[in-house]
Parts: structure tokens; sequence; C-alpha cells
């Protein structure tokens, strides 16, 4: 099980399901929110450090592109959760930029694991609905182009680890198919 912060306090990125309506995303540049993602991780870690079955803790879901100090929130999350169990993975947002994600998490020296979550969307543009399901699943290889070079072992050499945590494509179920199966 994966604990996940999909709303936080003034929103993470400007959508409605980042925790706030107001299509801002004013996670990162109030002090008030900030520290109140932080309480909340520390009784999260408190109450989970010592569950069956439970992954990681996620501080961040689909954090706004280049938001205002994240990277300092995400060590500061880190610190926080590590207070607590120093073992608890650590999930963060690649904040739509895998590349950076992964530099800042291969440089991080000491602390808890951090694996970092990227998500791929193939709805969006006339070439995504163009495509059928196998021809999107034949981009994966170029999607992810930016862990060329940076795969290794997150236990043994403290490597950057990546998950894709969320990854959509428009699929027109055949109906024939769905009855028969």
């Amino acid at each position: 099980m994966l604990i996940d912060l999909h709303a936080l306090p003034g929103g993470a990125n400007t959508d409605a399901h980042s925790g706030s309506c107001t299509g801002k995303a004013e996670l990162w540049g109030k002090k008030k929110h900030l520290e109140l993602t932080k309480s909340v991780l520390h009784k999260i870690a408190t109450d989970v450090r010592d569950l069956p079955g439970v992954i990681g803790i996620q501080v961040v879901n689909e954090a706004v592109y280049d938001a205002k100090h994240m990277y300092e929130f995400y060590s500061q999350a880190i610190d926080t959760i590590g207070a607590v169990d120093s073992g608890m993975p650590v999930y963060i947002s690649d904040g739509w930029d895998l590349n950076r994600a992964l530099g800042w998490t291969n440089e991080r020296k000491g602390g808890n694991p951090v694996v970092v979550d990227t998500h791929r969307y193939f709805t969006f543009s006339d070439k995504d609905r163009s495509q059928s399901p196998q021809e999107i699943i034949g981009r994966i290889g170029g999607e992810l182009g930016e862990l060329d070079g940076k795969e290794g072992s997150l236990c043994d050499r403290g490597e950057a680890c990546c998950v894709v945590g969320e990854w959509y494509f428009p699929f027109q179920p055949d109906p024939i198919s769905c009855i028969n199966h």
C-alpha cells in the first residue's frame, strides 16, 4: 500500500483533485500550508511505520511544473518522515520534469530512500487520440528516455528509483471482446 497525499493544503497544482478548487497551486508559496503538510506527514509516518504492506509515503501528487522551493520542501518532508522511520521510502512528484527530479534524487546524500513518481497521459493531443493502444504502448520507450543512463540499484548504490504512478490512454473497448471475456 502506498500512502498518497493526493490533496494538500492550498493545492500542489491548479486542478481540483489537488486539494483546492481555487485553480491556484498555493501549497508552494504559503509557509502555513507547508508546515501543515509536514505535520500531517509526521502523523502518517507515525501511524503507518509498523503496518505490514506499506511500501512508502507519497508526499505530493502531481506537483505543478517548476514549483517554487519544491525540492527544499521535499528535503524537509524526507527529514520529517525520516525522524519517525528512516527506512520508509518517500515518493515525490517529478513536477512534470522527470530529468530534473532524477538528477536531484541522485545528488541527495543520506536519508530515506526516494522514489520519483512520474505520470504519463496519452489523451490530450490529436496525435494521442488518433493512435491505437498498441501504437501508444509502442511509444513508451521514447517517453521515458530521461531514464537512460540513470538506472541503478536504490539499495546498493543510491540510484534514483522511478515509478509511473499514473498512466492513461483513451481506450475504446471492442464491445464483442468485452462480451466474450
